[in-house]
């Protein structure tokens, strides 16, 4: 024991001993609404497990942060076993130290947060959020019973994280900087969880207009209480994790995807920077988040600029519909193109410009059920071709509205998809989104930043 502490002794000595670099970091707020309906495509929604929540956060350019996190975890009864549900509310504050390391290959950083709260856990009302969305949205009301009769416990929370950080400027790109983290995140709360997540990612950065990051992970948690809920979502939140986040402009977002049990969770939120203001130049990225009618199917496109009125876009949209209450079984739907952009210049109208678009890529269709055991099993994956043509008006192209360096209007795109799904069936459960062909209309919200 007296050697482990001579040997952290020794290594906060060496981190108080390099320099610290003021590169700044502006004030900001997020909020973000969590939700496993949030998918991509990727994983499925049980709803289930970790279903629902909201996640509030402050940071200071001091480095003091503060972060609120809410969510409401549920576990579907086995056999003649009820359903039992639980809240968790973590509230927690901290201190981020910065240093730079002296490099002339690379600008290399060491963050190091250090941060402690509480946690809440037991009945806080959120059944009731949940049946509500619920009753709305025509999804059936969720019975389940709060573990240990709705007790509400006080659990303290401490941890830290570290990352160390390389970053390089973008060669092509003037304002934009590529870079590289490894991270190691250590939770432990007594009584409730431990927690070690080393992860690794990879992402760009622009000024503090925009910022992307995808990565992976693997995920150790120990449960420390009795809850057969807690259990089964630590359970299902270990092992093997890919995610991605960022923000451009307002607009923030955020997905985790645990690979080994197929399940997700992820969040849609805005950001307010303060203590600095950008103008909006033009839109060398642009992305739009909608709503594609009549199959109301999220679908989200990135654009990039590569020469002129030309571009270069990614989308990917996806739907999950409920086919058997008896045994949980849901439809999981997503398409992923790619394919070139124009716009059409030479008819602008000022307050609009029309565009043409063409893409190719696959569906993937993802059904999963429970077998008798009530454990998910998969009753079905496949892939198949699809393409399609767009056309449509994008609305205040030329940053009527801007914030913060981004500027922002609306879409309005028709368009028409073909998919080879001919093959595709499921017996016993039929498909709704299987169709050969599909037209659509497509309203969205577009953020444009350059790069």
């Amino acid at each position: 024991m007296a050697r482990v502490c001579r040997v952290l002794l020794v290594g906060v000595l060496i981190l108080i001993s390099l320099p610290l670099f003021a590169r700044h970091r502006l004030t900001s707020f997020e909020a973000m609404i969590l939700n496993d309906n949030i998918t991509f495509g990727l994983g499925e929604n049980p709803d289930d497990m970790r279903s629902y929540g909201l996640s509030l956060s402050f940071f200071h350019s001091s480095g003091w942060f503060a972060d609120i996190e809410a969510s409401g975890l549920t576990l579907r009864g086995k056999e003649a076993a009820p359903s039992t549900r639980y809240d968790e509310i973590i509230i927690q504050g901290g201190y981020l130290a910065h240093f730079h390391f002296p490099s002339d290959l690379a600008t290399t950083f060491y963050d190091l947060s250090l941060y402690g709260g509480v946690v809440l856990v037991g009945n806080y009302g959120f059944a009731a959020i949940q049946n509500f969305a619920h009753d709305v949205f025509n999804l059936g009301l969720y019975d389940a019973v709060y573990e240990g009769g709705g007790e509400q416990r006080v659990i303290p929370l401490m941890g830290l994280t570290q990352r160390l950080e390389v970053i390089e400027p973008v060669p092509w790109f003037k304002e934009s900087e590529l870079f590289l983290w490894a991270e190691l995140d250590l939770t432990f709360s007594p009584t409730y969880i431990g927690k070690l997540y080393p992860k690794i990612s990879l992402g760009q950065h622009t000024l503090s207009t925009s910022q992307f990051v995808a990565g992976g992970g693997f995920a150790f948690a120990h449960i420390l209480d009795e809850w057969p809920t807690h259990h089964a979502v630590g359970e299902a939140e270990k092992g093997f994790t890919l995610f991605f986040k960022g923000h451009i402009g307002l607009i923030t977002f955020g997905y985790d995807w645990y690979v080994e049990s197929m399940e997700g969770y992820g969040g849609l939120g805005v950001q307010l920077l303060f203590g600095e203001r950008l103008p909006w130049v033009r839109s060398d990225l642009l992305i739009s988040f909608g709503l594609a009618f009549p199959d109301q199917v999220t679908t989200t496109v990135l654009r990039y600029d590569i020469y002129k009125d030309l571009g270069l876009f990614f989308k990917n949209s996806y739907k999950m519909i409920p086919l058997s209450e008896v045994a949980n079984v849901r439809e999981n739907y997503s398409t992923w193109h790619v394919g070139v952009d124009w716009n059409i210049a030479r008819w602008d109208f000022g307050w609009a410009r029309p565009y043409l678009a063409g893409g190719l890529g696959f569906n993937r269709f993802l059904v999963m059920g429970d077998d008798v055991a009530h454990t998910r099993l998969r009753l079905l994956s496949e892939v198949t071709f699809s393409a399609e043509i767009m056309m449509g008006l994008r609305f205040f192209n030329r940053g009527e509205i801007q914030y913060h360096g981004s500027a922002y209007g609306l879409e309005l795109t028709g368009g028409l998809r073909f998919s080879d799904n001919s093959r595709v069936d499921l017996p016993g459960y039929p498909l709704e989104l299987t169709q050969v062909w599909s037209p659509y209309v497509r309203l969205s919200l577009t953020v444009g930043t350059l790069l």
